[in-house]
Formats: structure tokens, sequence, C-alpha cells
């Protein structure tokens, strides 16, 4: 059991990962118009808990995988939307 808990934490990290990699090389090929970056901004914006943190699966607590975190963040940065992500996060005064 305990093996299978740790395959599926390692899945969301590989997926946000193949994430980021094919939006990484969209972005180098100028065609991240092929992305529907409302939709996947939405679900990578999921991630974020209250605390402004960001958590690598739902029901863990913020920023305990930073590979995810790192993911995540970034994938927003490509496509422009890191505006998805609360104010405390991104360090905003508000």
């Amino acid at each position: 059991m305990q093996g299978l808990l740790v395959w599926s934490v390692d899945v969301l990290v590989l997926t946000l990962f193949a994430v980021f990699v094919c939006v990484a090389a969209l972005a180098i090929l100028d065609r991240l118009d092929e992305v529907d970056d409302q939709t996947l901004g939405w679900w990578l914006a999921e991630r974020q808990l209250p605390n402004g943190g960001l958590n690598g699966r739902p029901e863990k607590l913020e920023d305990v995988c930073s590979y995810s975190s790192l993911f995540d963040v970034q994938t927003q940065y490509f496509l422009g939307l890191l505006q998805l992500l609360g104010s405390v996060f991104i360090g905003n005064p508000e």
C-alpha cells in the first residue's frame, strides 16, 4: 500500500513536470497559441492554498514538494498567467 502512495505522489510531480516541459518547448517554438491557457492556468492555480503556498496534491501542506511549486509557477510564468496566483504568494502588498 505504501508503494502505491509513493507512486501516486510521483505521478503528480511527473505530470506537473511534463506540463512544464511541454509549455516550455512551445514557448521556445513561439507556439503558445496551441495551449488552452485559461484552463491550464486554472488547473495550475488550484494547487494554491489559502495561505498563499502551493501544494503538490490535495490534502498536503504547502510547499511540501518544491519541484511541484517550481513547475507550477514556471508554467504559469511562460503562459503569462502569474496573476492567477493569489497576492500572498507573489508578494503583492494587498
